[in-house]
């Protein structure tokens, strides 16, 4: 009969191949979980290029909506003719900043759009440093009053570079509704208003509730707003022919008819 410490090896000797096999485990967790990682990572990079799509392409909502595009100088030059023949029933270009700010390339893109027969609108981007009279009156003399184009936009979502009206919302209530005020005694036309969930809730969800509204909401259809939305943007990651890089995609809550009655066009 051979002794446990010769048979098992010495106390010492026990705790020392217990802490090897501990450490031998622990090394073989690790690597399990890293090859389980990159096979997870693959199988998100292989599986929409399986489907069709690269991995970073927008998934378009389920419903079968009228697409559109909102551009600005960021998109750089456009070739209209071939964004009007993918899939793109509306665009809507940036005009105005502030008060003194014009987009470069708004006119441009105002004519490029017209020239093609796409359904276009301009749209202003709102800042917290200047009235909404001021503003509204900024974007009136930049975007002209054309016939068949689509209410203009005013884009609020953040109060940056100026916080003047980040305490309440009252201020910024005001003054986006002096803007929507002073763009419809003009035009006709009451704006619609763009903005993303955080802002509606902070500072349009009262008095403003409303308003006509374009929400950005890139995880599936807006889960905020008056109850209903006039346009959703759906992703800042789109791509469309005749625009170098992504574009912002978005969908109208109606069809072809009621989109060109928006427009003026009947």
């Amino acid at each position: 009969m051979i002794s446990f410490e010769k048979a098992f090896g010495t106390r010492t000797n026990l705790t020392q191949a217990g802490h090897e096999r501990a450490g031998f485990f622990v090394q073989e967790e690790l690597v399990y979980r890293s090859v389980s990682i990159w096979i997870i990572m693959l199988i998100a990079i292989i599986l929409p290029v399986a489907c069709g799509r690269s991995p970073n392409e927008a998934v378009a909502p389920e419903r079968s909506y009228l697409q559109g595009v909102d551009v600005a100088h960021y998109q750089g030059h456009i070739d209209w003719a071939e964004l009007a023949g993918d899939d793109t029933a509306f665009a809507y270009i940036k005009a105005t900043e502030g008060v003194s700010l014009i987009d470069p390339r708004f006119e441009d893109n105002w004519a490029g759009a017209r020239r093609v027969g796409l359904l276009r609108g301009a749209y202003h981007f709102f800042t917290s440093c200047q009235t909404g009279r001021d503003q509204a009156q900024h974007f009136l003399a930049v975007v002209p009053d054309s016939d068949g184009v689509l209410p203009p936009v005013l884009d609020v979502e953040q109060n940056k570079p100026c916080t003047d009206y980040a305490d309440t919302d009252l201020p910024m209530t005001d003054a986006v509704t002096e803007f929507l005020d002073a763009v419809e005694a003009e035009r006709g036309v009451r704006p619609v208003i763009y903005t993303n969930k955080r802002f509606y809730n902070e500072h349009f969800s009262g008095s403003l509730a409303h308003e006509a509204y374009w929400l950005r909401s890139l995880n599936g259809e807006p889960d905020y707003g008056p109850g209903s939305w006039l346009f959703w943007q759906y992703t800042d990651k789109g791509r469309r022919r005749g625009i170098s890089g992504s574009v912002d995609l978005n969908v109208f809550a109606g069809n072809a008819e009621k989109l060109r009655a928006l427009a003026g066009d009947k």
